[in-house]
Formats: structure tokens, C-alpha cells, sequence
């Protein structure tokens, strides 16, 4: 009897162990109806209380806008759910504006989700048995109450021949400043 009462707290500290919260609720506010920002292009990242500016993820990097020589990025929430993004890009001492809509939805009043990639291959359909490929990219918004915005990108590509599967997959969260 002492031994599956062992076994089961054992169970329970390993699931509760492994159970984790990705956004704090208190940190988080809502988005508001017409939300607009303007953010660094560069994201930081919090170790023991300390911001460190890293630069490892560019927000832009994250919507598959690579190679861009900006600073800011304004990003713009409309009332039927479209982002609209845009930042002066500086090309050879020219500087052009360019303006990006994403079509998205909130999920909540808090999370706004943007699905970039979402191609899928089945043979047979439904249960891919045979062959199959999955390329999913995905992009969560979140505002903190200091104003500064989270971005989690979700990337996942894989595939599949009979049994066999592989691919790669990854979760990133960033965090990018607010300018005033």
C-alpha cells in the first residue's frame, strides 16, 4: 500500500512540476479597440529580475521579414481583427515606408494570434498513414502592463513516410520595448 501511495505522489509532483503558466495573468493587460504601438525591433530578455538586450529575435524575423535595417516597428490592431504593421526600412541611405495587414484574431481581450504558415499534406486523408507533411508558423501577441509587447512564435515542420516521422520544431518568446 506505502508503495502506490509513493508512486502516486511521485506522479503528482512530476505533473505538477512539468505544468507551467507561459504569460502571468497579472502581468498581461487588454488589448483595447484600435490599439496602436510602436516597439524596438529588437527584443530583450529578463534573467533573474535583470533586462538584458539581446537582440536574438528581431520582431520582424518573427512575421518572416528578414534582412530589414529597421528600429521601430509600429504595429496597429483593427476593429475586424487585422494587424496592420508598418516601419521605414532604410535602403542604401533611402528611407521607404512599408506597411504589412495581417489578418489575425484575438483570442481573447488579452491574446491576439496570427497563423503566418498552415500547409498540410495527407495520404490517405485524415489519418496520414502512408505520407504526410506538416508546416505550421504561428505568432501570439500579448501587452504587458508596463506597456512593452510579448511575441511567442510557434514554428513546427514535419513529415512523415509509413511509421517513420521527423522534423523540426520550436517555441520562442520574446519581449520588445515600448517607445514612448
Amino acid at each position: 500500500m506505502k508503495f502506490y501511495k509513493c508512486i502516486g505522489i511521485l506522479f503528482l509532483c512530476c505533473f505538477l512540476g512539468s505544468c507551467s503558466a507561459a504569460f502571468h495573468k497579472d502581468n498581461i493587460q487588454e488589448f483595447e479597440t484600435g490599439f496602436q504601438i510602436s516597439v524596438l525591433n529588437n527584443s530583450y530578455e529578463i534573467k533573474n529580475d535583470t533586462i538584458l538586450n539581446t537582440g536574438k529575435y528581431k520582431l520582424l524575423d518573427l512575421f518572416n521579414l528578414y534582412d530589414k535595417k529597421v528600429d521601430t516597428v509600429n504595429l496597429q490592431f483593427t476593429t475586424n481583427g487585422e494587424l496592420i504593421l508598418s516601419f521605414i526600412e532604410d535602403i542604401q541611405g533611402l528611407k521607404r515606408k512599408q506597411t504589412i495587414i495581417y489578418e489575425g484574431k484575438f483570442k481573447s481581450k488579452e491574446k491576439y494570434k496570427i497563423t503566418l504558415v498552415k500547409e498540410r499534406v495527407q495520404v490517405p486523408p485524415l489519418v496520414p498513414i502512408i505520407y504526410g507533411t506538416n508546416h505550421i508558423e504561428k505568432i501570439k501577441i500579448k501587452l504587458m502592463e508596463n506597456g512593452d509587447l510579448i511575441v511567442k512564435e510557434y514554428f513546427r515542420k514535419e513529415g512523415n513516410i509509413f511509421l517513420i516521422t521527423a522534423g523540426p520544431s520550436h517555441k520562442s518568446k520574446s519581449f520588445y520595448k515600448k517607445l514612448h
